[in-house]
């Protein structure tokens, strides 16, 4: 009862009270909210001119600043690349549509920046991607008895393990991968300059869980290759140390780390100011230890603009305790908590509390997951549009100040 209280106390003070002036330090001093908007999914946007329109109207209704829409899926683009397929992107040329291109021109004309949103390390269709192909088994992830992701699971020494997100994955640590996407990126970058900024998601090793249910697996049973492995050992040689599990995490930690580098040093490469987002797993620990993705130390070191956390739980006090957990582990980066709206579409109240308890945990906004799931509820994207207006004007009462380097770049 006590809590269910406090959830409705939490709800009212969301949508009714105001607070003292917020310290974002973003270039037009207001929060900012943001839609992923997918290339597929239900609705297939990117594929039609007039939902492309449209989806860039719902988000105009919604009150939103960013858009990030996704343009590379299952290793296959929504732009000109020679380096993986780009089936999609000529299919909606024939039709006469550049869905990128398009997206720029009508969110520009309103104001709203637009993020490219890449799937950098998750190849869903596995031995039957181009991409793949390409690279060679070699590069694509397994388990510990050298099994890859490509073979029909279950996975494992045990026979009883599968990745989080099923798919083939590529390895961070490939010197080939690296290279095969610094390149799909520069192509995407150099087609298309006025984007504002780049949003990488599945940057991170799969997590491994047990076969039939949602429960952890052990860390180790996921994530090898031959020529990685090879290349550990021969690290750990030359360093004088002797192999270990702790020292065979880190080293992976690392690889995936010099990724993102890499990533990086492409889009800082032209010159142009645009901002460096990731999707990553909300829960540090979580992230460091099983997908092996340190955010924190990439906030701390300056490798992203901006950390989108997907906090996509659905009980309040767990979304406020994880976003003020998260703020705090940002570094010199920008936060927008990633809140899952699709599991609230038909109650806009709910997506609104948590924006709100995004910007009171200090977060500098929201990106909400996603278009398409609120697409999918008559009324919806008016409906919450009119109570995050309201949200967004409203100071928020805990947003802690924020120096110069942790302001998101301006458009």
């Amino acid at each position: 009862m006590a809590r269910a209280a406090l959830k409705t106390l939490l709800l009212i003070t969301a949508l009714l009270l105001g607070g003292a002036p917020p310290a974002f330090a973003g270039p037009a001093g207001s929060p900012r909210l943001g839609l992923w908007i997918e290339c597929e999914g239900a609705h297939h946007t990117l594929d039609d001119a007039e939902r492309i329109a449209a989806a860039v109207d719902a988000a105009g209704a919604l009150g939103a600043t960013d858009l990030f829409v996704q343009v590379y899926r299952n290793g296959t683009a929504w732009f000109p690349t020679r380096l993986a397929s780009d089936a999609p992107y000529a299919r909606a040329r024939a039709r006469g549509v550049d869905p990128l291109g398009m997206t720029l021109r009508l969110a520009h004309a309103r104001g709203l920046r637009v993020h490219a949103w890449v799937n950098v390390l998750r190849v869903d269709s596995g031995e039957r991607s181009a991409l793949v192909r390409a690279l060679g088994p070699e590069a694509v992830l397994g388990d510990e008895t050298g099994r890859p992701l490509t073979a029909p699971g279950p996975w494992g020494s045990s026979q009883n393990v599968k990745p989080d997100t099923p798919g083939a994955w590529l390895d961070p640590g490939s010197p080939a991968v690296a290279e095969r996407l610094s390149g799909i990126l520069g192509d995407l970058l150099k087609a298309y300059p006025a984007l504002d900024g780049l949003h990488l998601d599945y940057l991170r090793y799969p997590m491994p869980i047990s076969a039939g249910s949602k429960s952890r697996a052990e860390v180790r049973e996921l994530g090898w290759t031959a020529a990685s492995r090879a290349a550990f050992l021969a690290a750990t040689r030359k360093a004088g140390v002797e192999p270990s599990r702790p020292r065979w995490d880190a080293w992976r930690r690392d690889r995936l780390t010099a990724l993102l580098r890499r990533l990086r040093d492409v889009l800082s490469s032209d010159q142009r100011e645009r901002v460096l987002s990731a999707a990553v797993i909300p829960a540090p620990r979580e992230a460091i230890d099983r997908a092996l993705q340190d955010w924190p130390a990439w906030g701390r070191d300056g490798l992203l603009d901006v950390i989108v956390p997907m906090n996509y739980t659905a009980d309040p006090l767990a979304f406020d305790a994880l976003a003020r957990t998260d703020v705090a582990r940002r570094g010199r980066a920008a936060m927008l908590i990633g809140v899952g709206a699709w599991r609230f579409a038909d109650d806009v109240a709910a997506i609104a509390l948590r924006v709100h308890l995004a910007r009171e945990a200090g977060a500098q906004g929201a990106v909400l997951f996603s278009h398409d799931n609120l697409r999918s509820e008559t009324g919806a994207f008016d409906r919450l549009g009119a109570l995050l207006r309201a949200e967004l004007r409203t100071p928020a009462t805990s947003i802690r100040p924020a120096t110069t380097d942790e302001a998101l770049p301006a458009p």
